[in-house]
């Protein structure tokens, strides 16, 4: 199934917590699967992180309620509870630890510190990582043979856009640069590129040369 149909789907499901703003969405599960957790009264978050996207980037917050969990390719069918292999970031050293969330639980992140001084940094901050809106969660690693693909930074800034049909790249493929003001545009048929495309590379720090290319 084309994931641009499976995300309307899901869409049209859950649409009462996509209306609302105090819920969040988790992937988990290899990302194959999404967890709708709700910001409480006294959650504190780094919301007001530097993003270049805020509407897609990627958060923490200290503590969160679990209402749903369900698999991307399944989503009318909702489990009771998922573990998932959490991976802590302080100091620059990683740390794993396997997490359950359970259906009306709340889930608590004990080493979350709102005014560290990598508070605006994701990767040296713990925390429950969500984002805020729901297509951010689905397109986040999911891998799917067939339909679109789409890569986001964790500041929200989108790198990469594509399709796939049958595991190979078709149609339209582009990889963003410069917070999405160049793109690389290139055009496969069947996995393999086809026709006229255009690429961006970094010559230094400040200046980037496009070239434009023709297949025979």
């Amino acid at each position: 199934m084309d994931s641009d149909i499976e995300l309307l789907d899901i869409v049209n499901i859950y649409k009462d917590y996509i209306c609302d703003n105090s819920f969040v969405y988790k992937p988990c599960n290899n990302y194959q699967s999404i967890i709708i957790l709700q910001k409480l009264s006294n959650t504190i978050t780094n919301e007001d992180r530097h993003s270049i996207n805020p509407n897609s980037a990627l958060y923490k917050a200290d503590v969160l309620k679990v209402i749903l969990i369900f698999n991307k390719a399944t989503p009318h069918i909702m489990l009771n509870e998922i573990t998932y292999r959490e991976c802590e970031h302080y100091n620059y050293v990683s740390s794993h630890t396997y997490v359950t969330y359970k259906v009306g639980e709340t889930i608590s992140s004990l080493l979350f510190v709102k005014n560290n001084k990598y508070d605006y940094d994701y990767d040296d901050m713990h925390g429950i990582k969500y984002f805020k809106t729901f297509d951010c969660a689905f397109y986040r690693f999911y891998t799917r043979s067939t339909g679109k693909y789409i890569v986001y930074c964790d500041d929200g800034n989108k790198t990469y856009e594509g399709y796939r049909v049958n595991g190979k790249l078709h149609g339209l493929q582009k990889s963003f640069y410069d917070n999405c003001k160049k793109e690389d545009k290139k055009h496969y048929h069947d996995g393999i590129l086809h026709g006229k495309w255009t690429s961006y590379k970094k010559m230094d720090e400040n200046y980037l040369h496009c070239i434009t290319n023709m297949d025979t």
